[in-house]
């Protein structure tokens, strides 16, 4: 089968891809718990990096969710470098990182 998909179609799957991925940031304690730390994390940078979305720009996101994904981005690289020298989920658990996401998600406006 030799298709070519739309860019378009693209954008609209690492839409959705971030969209499960913030999905999981959301659940704080549980997410971590249930995805462990690396892909707690890993979900979300395996589409956003170096300040932006890796697709960029990305006509699948209005400009707003562009935003609240990058400020989200920001929160998340001082969160990972506040607790790099962390040697287990436990230990992230008891710092209260995990909290701090869904509080900012809903702070959004």
């Amino acid at each position: 089968m030799d298709e070519d998909v739309s860019h378009r179609l693209i954008e609209q799957r690492l839409r959705n891809r971030m969209i499960e991925a913030i999905g999981v940031l959301a659940r704080g304690n549980e997410g971590l718990i249930e995805f462990k730390y690396n892909e707690f994390f890993l979900k979300f940078y395996d589409l956003w990096d170096e300040g932006r979305l890796i697709v960029w720009p990305n006509s699948a996101f209005t400009e707003e969710e562009e935003d609240a994904i990058n400020a989200l981005g920001r929160m998340l690289d001082d969160i990972m470098e506040e607790t790099l020298h962390f040697q287990s989920e436990a230990e992230y658990l008891r710092s209260g990182c995990p909290k701090r996401v869904p509080g900012a998600l809903r702070a959004r406006p």
